[in-house]
């Protein structure tokens, strides 16, 4: 299967700070990958490579086989949404959805019409999302409840699917070792970190249970959708 992101020995650093030190792992096409842990674990940081914002002090990043970092052809596949994304205070959501097609090559302008028009119920508006990003993923950073933001309904993209009525795992409160063990690839018990992704979901804690490519008392981790389908964990 063929991988649509690869990640080999990735370390960036701030000045003495390392937030990723030697991070390497994959995603097959097609996957849903969720990647977890505890601030300053360096989530926001890998994923910023990924999506093109920012670039490895070493190692390698690679998105659709190519470098993401100023690479028109990768980033118009790519939809990255942060969870503090900001707009102007005026801002409202017809503003976004009439300039998302300067950014977005695959915008659905028939259904960002309807969406438009509903009203932005909690329940209607997660109906609208999910129908909108239908069929195109999105590489997103979000806080609980982020799914439902702005920005979130301008997003479509095509290397992970988050799609909250049909395949996406929600996260409404839980801590990290709460969360992992009911994908059911950690004990919380043990007194061990987890680990990071290996080819098909999560892998085993690194020797001294500090999860590789990750700062030890952080701790980071991804949990793809076939553990999450096989323990019954959905959206």
């Amino acid at each position: 299967m063929t991988n649509v992101i690869s990640v080999q020995s990735a370390t960036r650093t701030f000045g003495r700070t390392k937030a990723i030190d030697r991070l390497s792992f994959t995603v097959a096409e097609g996957s849903i990958l969720g990647l977890l842990g505890r601030n300053g674990a360096g989530k926001t940081t890998i994923m910023s490579i990924i999506a093109g914002q920012d670039r490895p002090s070493s190692g390698r990043v690679e998105v659709l086989g190519e470098t993401p970092f100023e690479n028109a052809s990768v980033l118009s596949q790519i939809s990255y949404v942060r969870d503090n994304q900001r707009y102007p205070d005026d801002y409202k959501l017809h503003h976004v959805l009439r300039i998302a097609p300067d950014f977005a090559p695959n915008w659905n302008a028939d259904v960002a019409a309807e969406l438009a028009t509903l009203a932005f119920t909690v329940s209607g508006t997660a109906d609208a999302v999910g129908r909108l990003a239908a069929g195109r993923p999105v590489l997103r950073s979000h806080a609980i409840g982020g799914l439902r933001s702005v920005t979130v309904r301008g997003a479509l993209d095509d290397v992970v699917r988050a799609d909250a009525r049909a395949t996406g795992v929600q996260v409404s409160a839980a801590t990290l070792p709460e969360l992992v063990a009911a994908f059911g690839e950690y004990d919380p018990e043990s007194g061990e970190e987890p680990g990071l992704p290996g080819p098909t979901g999560v892998g085993a804690p690194a020797p001294g249970n500090a999860p590789a490519g990750a700062d030890a008392s952080a701790g980071l981790v991804a949990a793809d959708e076939s553990t999450a389908t096989k323990k019954g964990v959905r959206s």
